[in-house]
């Protein structure tokens, strides 16, 4: 088992990690507007959280716990998690932020009587001059992420820097609306195009997840989102020559353990409690720059419960899977996952003067919609990546042998399972 490094020495800490876990904490180091918005943030949330725990008739309380317990948000958490340890391994010399607020500003308050800060319209990551938005991808779900898009983009055509806008998703949206988005498993073929072994690991990851949110296992999705999120913390405190080689060799050590939870094993929990990896995101953070320095923030509790409305919306994940097999007559076929390079680089199309949209390759345009605010896809994408059935056929099976285990562990290619806002969609 790996022994990962609670104190290591990283010298390039202030390029790859986000605010400091005290800047929030102190709120006499911000500015006095938002000094007040972080006061008012804390105290509403906590009454709320309180309340969560409780029996109360507090309605945003009750919101709260709905969406802390609803599938969609569950699996949609587990998947950026995944794709925060993705960007740590992509970019092991580069700042990666995740829930990058894109409004920081101050507005007038009138209950306070006063300019209060606010921070808010969190994207899931910024790395250099991208921002990354993480969705589950649904069809069912195309008008929310099509919302989120645009709002995120008018967002980030206000800001002084220029940024290009990426969107990633776990299953391939077919919409033909839809605004342009990567599904992740084309991302890994063109990024990591020299590097098979970590395509081959991603793959399996996020085939695993998609296989365990369609059985609802809502526990072991929670297991792999606290483990890659630990996972993600943990490279904070590493060299950024060894962040590469610390994530291959935790997560193919976890893959040993990815059937065990499945069959009631306690394996698995085991091997989270001896690498630390059972830390729980807090989903009410964000990062922000405030007068040019980056602070971790609490969020509103508004802003939180709208990213999240439309969870009741969404389909449930075997909808979600039939619905995007349903092809298009004019849809290519869907490709089987492979090691190897199978798409050419994205193109970047320019929607202002500011903001860069990142699109895929095959998502071939025509005249933009006057009221978009980037041009759409011609034709749909090809339908979702073949999902492996391992783990689906394997749960009513009985604990494998250790040894069989590690003797199969290439051979037959295991799937398994693995930051926070609306991925859920």
């Amino acid at each position: 088992k790996p022994t990962p490094t609670p104190n290591g020495n990283n010298p390039n800490s202030q390029q790859n990690q986000p605010a400091k876990p005290s800047k929030h904490s102190d709120l006499t180091e911000l500015p006095p507007a938002y000094q007040q918005g972080q006061k008012r943030a804390l105290e509403r949330l906590n009454k709320v959280l309180d309340n969560s725990k409780s029996n109360s008739n507090d309605e945003d309380a009750k919101k709260i716990k709905a969406i802390q317990t609803n599938i969609n948000s569950i699996k949609g958490n587990a998947f950026e998690q995944l794709i925060g340890v993705y960007l740590a391994y992509k970019y092991p010399d580069q700042q990666i932020i995740p829930q990058y607020c894109l409004v920081v500003e101050e507005k007038w308050c009138k209950e306070a009587k006063a300019m209060v800060g606010y921070c808010g319209m969190r994207a899931d990551f910024r790395v250099g001059d991208t921002i990354y938005e993480i969705k589950w991808g649904a069809n069912g779900s195309t008008f929310s992420i099509n919302e989120c898009v645009d709002k995120h983009l008018n967002a980030i055509n206000n800001l002084k820097e220029k940024f290009k806008y990426k969107v990633l998703t776990c299953v391939q949206n077919t919409h033909a609306k839809a605004r342009p988005m990567t599904p992740f498993l084309e991302e890994i073929q063109r990024e990591l195009a020299d590097d098979l072994g970590a395509i081959e690991l991603f793959t399996q990851l996020t085939q695993a997840l998609q296989n365990i949110a369609t059985v609802k296992n809502a526990e072991l999705l929670k297991h792999y989102q606290n483990a890659f999120y630990s996972i993600f913390e943990q490279t904070l405190n590493k060299q950024k020559q060894e962040i590469k080689e610390y994530i291959k060799e935790i997560i193919e050590s976890l893959a040993l353990h990815s059937l065990d939870n499945l069959v009631g094993s306690t394996e698995l929990l085991e091997f989270l409690t001896d690498n630390n990896l059972q830390k729980v995101p807090d989903t009410f953070l964000g990062n922000a720059m405030i007068e040019g320095e980056l602070r971790q923030v609490h969020v509103m509790l508004p802003d939180y419960l709208a990213e999240n409305a439309d969870l009741d919306d969404n389909l449930t994940e075997n909808e979600d899977l039939n619905e995007n097999a349903g092809q298009d007559d004019n849809a290519a076929p869907a490709p089987a996952p492979r090691p190897t390079p199978a798409i050419k680089p994205a193109h970047h199309h320019a929607t202002s003067e500011a903001a860069t949209v990142v699109q895929p390759e095959d998502a071939a345009t025509e005249q933009a919609d006057p009221q978009l605010t980037m041009q759409l896809p011609r034709q749909p994408l090809s339908q979702p990546w073949p999902l492996s059935q391992t783990i689906i056929t394997q749960l009513a099976r009985p604990p494998l042998a250790k040894n069989m285990q590690l003797q199969s562990k290439r051979a037959n290619k295991w799937n398994l399972a693995p930051h926070m806002s609306s991925s859920s969609s």
